[in-house]
C-alpha cells in the first residue's frame, strides 16, 4: 500500500548529506567515505551500522517512488529491468528526463555515498542488503562515480552488500536506479 502524500520538510541542497555531482574516486577515497558515514561493505567496512532512513513510498504520475525525508533523495523504486553497461546508463537516464518520470526531468546517476547509503548491514527476507520497499530485482546498481583513471565506473551491490568498480566498456553489466535531490 502506497503511504499518502504529505509535505516533505525540504532542506537547504547545500545542507544535503551526501555530494551529488560525480567524480573521480580512487579506492582509498572510496574507503574513506564508506567509513566517514559508517556504512555497512561487506569487505570495506563489516562494522559498519549503515544509514539511518524514513522511507516514503508514493505513486507519482502513475511510478512508484521512494521519497527518502532522512537525506531528501527521491529513488525509483525500481528502476531499469535489464543489465546495461556503465557507458550506457546515462542514456537511461536521459531517457527517464525526456519521459518526465513521476513528473520530473532532474533525474541523474547515485554518487557512491548516495548509493551506499541504501545498503543495510542486514540482509531483508528478500535476499538483499536492500530495504524491501525497493524492487528487488535491481540488485546491483551503477554510480555517476568513475574510478580514478575514468575508464571504470563505481557500482554497488546488494547482494553481499559492498561496492567496487569495473571497466565502462567491454565487461560489467549493471541496473540503473536513478535518484534526484528534494531541492
Amino acid at each position: 500500500m502506497l503511504n499518502k502524500i504529505h509535505k516533505i520538510n525540504v532542506k537547504n541542497p547545500n545542507d544535503l548529506p551526501f555530494r551529488s555531482r560525480s567524480t573521480a574516486l580512487t579506492k582509498r577515497r572510496a574507503i574513506d567515505i564508506i567509513r566517514k558515514y559508517d556504512f555497512y561493505d561487506a569487505k570495506k567496512n563489516p562494522r559498519g551500522k549503515g544509514f539511518s532512513h524514513r522511507y516514503a513510498l508514493q505513486l507519482r504520475n502513475g511510478n512508484k517512488i521512494v521519497i527518502d525525508e532522512e537525506t531528501n533523495l527521491m529513488w525509483q523504486k525500481g528502476g531499469y529491468t535489464y543489465k546495461i553497461e556503465s557507458k550506457d546508463s546515462k542514456k537511461c537516464i536521459k531517457e527517464l528526463n525526456q519521459k518526465c518520470f513521476a513528473g520530473y526531468n532532474d533525474w541523474r546517476l547515485p554518487t557512491l555515498e548516495e548509493a551506499m547509503s541504501l545498503v543495510e548491514p542486514r540482509k531483508s527476507d528478500d535476499g538483499l542488503h536492500i530495504d524491501p520497499v525497493f524492487d528487488k530485482k535491481q540488485n546491483w546498481i551503477w554510480t555517476s562515480d568513475s574510478y580514478n583513471n575514468r575508464t571504470q565506473a563505481w557500482y554497488v551491490t546488494f547482494l553481499d552488500g559492498s561496492c567496487g568498480y569495473m571497466h565502462l566498456f567491454n565487461y560489467g553489466y549493471d541496473y540503473v536506479r536513478a535518484v534526484r535531490s528534494l531541492h
